[in-house]
């Protein structure tokens, strides 16, 4: 079991505290779909993007802290499989334009792989297909590379000659070199590209705190390995902190995804998780989430005198 600082330890506690009250995945939901009913009371039309964006990442920071606290896999993991599994409703709900990207989800793919959560990784790669054209250079590269390893990309030759080319940051070329690698069934090149990565982990500026504690990423490509070649003969104990242990033997022994249930905060948006649809009705939920005239007039009334009392907060602080 991976023994984290004392330091690390006090920041997980600190980010479950203050960010979710060392609450649990069910109100999570819960306070997040409350969130939605607002907007909805100010602006029916709004919407439901928000909603998963923020499920997507509570659920990333929440499996990583609450690991780091607990040491309970089980839990890391179905929390894991939430965040990818809402990461791929966002893609497909919010589309190119709101993620401003059509390369993004790859990072979505990650966390599923990361969770051994394949069903959700098919249903993603035959969703979303390439070419990718928007978004940063590196993460184009970064997920291209990946539908070519998974034998979803048109074009695979163009894209083994571009991975062999260096990113704009090492940990974005140790990752273009660990696909390249699996490509090439070469276990020694992927083993030391993957000591890179576990190593400058906690240097992305992109992570959020507590994904620099954990390597989603490293996790994600030896999943990626596996899935082409077979079970890794180098020691994966011997890498770097950040890679967890027991989060790859858990999935070895544990080869059925145990999703979670949020029937009793909506059955609309439990559905939706556990079948993983092509197309979704974001009017589904709001109707699901239709309140009284009662209820809907109360929460527009303190709405609005939440925001006139921030706005007063705000003027007091700037005179």
């Amino acid at each position: 079991m991976t023994e984290f600082s004392k330091l690390d330890i006090q920041k997980a506690r600190n980010d479950l505290a203050r960010w979710y009250k060392n609450q649990t995945p069910n109100w999570l939901i819960s306070k997040n779909l409350e969130l939605l009913k607002d907007d909805l009371a100010v602006d029916p039309s709004a919407p439901i993007t928000n909603l998963l964006y923020k499920i997507r990442a509570n659920f990333t920071e929440l499996s990583l802290a609450q690991h780091v606290i607990k040491k309970d896999v089980k839990s890391l993991v179905q929390n894991l499989s939430i965040a990818g599994r809402f990461g791929y409703m966002l893609r497909v709900v919010g589309g190119e334009k709101y993620a401003v990207s059509d390369c993004i989800h790859v990072f979505d793919l990650f966390k599923m792989l990361a969770a051994n959560d394949m069903v959700c990784v098919n249903k993603t790669i035959d969703k979303i297909q390439p070419p990718f054209k928007q978004g940063h250079p590196d993460t184009r590269m970064l997920c291209a590379g990946v539908y070519t390893v998974l034998g979803k990309h048109d074009n695979p030759e163009l894209i083994i000659e571009k991975l062999s080319k260096d990113s704009s940051s090492k940990f974005f070329t140790a990752m273009q070199q660990c696909l390249l690698a699996i490509i090439n069934k070469d276990e020694q090149a992927f083993y030391d590209q993957l000591t890179i990565i576990c190593k400058s982990n906690r240097q992305q500026q992109f992570h959020i705190s507590m994904e620099k504690l954990v390597c989603i990423e490293a996790h994600a490509m030896v999943k990626l390995w596996e899935l082409t070649h077979y079970k890794m003969t180098q020691k994966l104990s011997a890498l770097p902190i950040s890679w967890l242990q027991e989060l790859y033997d858990y999935n070895h022994k544990n080869t059925t995804m145990e999703l979670l249930d949020f029937d009793n905060e909506s059955k609309v948006l439990n559905q939706w998780m556990h079948e993983l649809p092509e197309e979704f009705d974001p009017q589904l939920l709001k109707n699901e989430l239709k309140e009284t005239f009662i209820k809907h007039f109360t929460r527009r009334f303190k709405n609005s005198r939440r925001r006139s009392k921030l706005q007063q907060n705000t003027f007091k602080k700037l005179g």
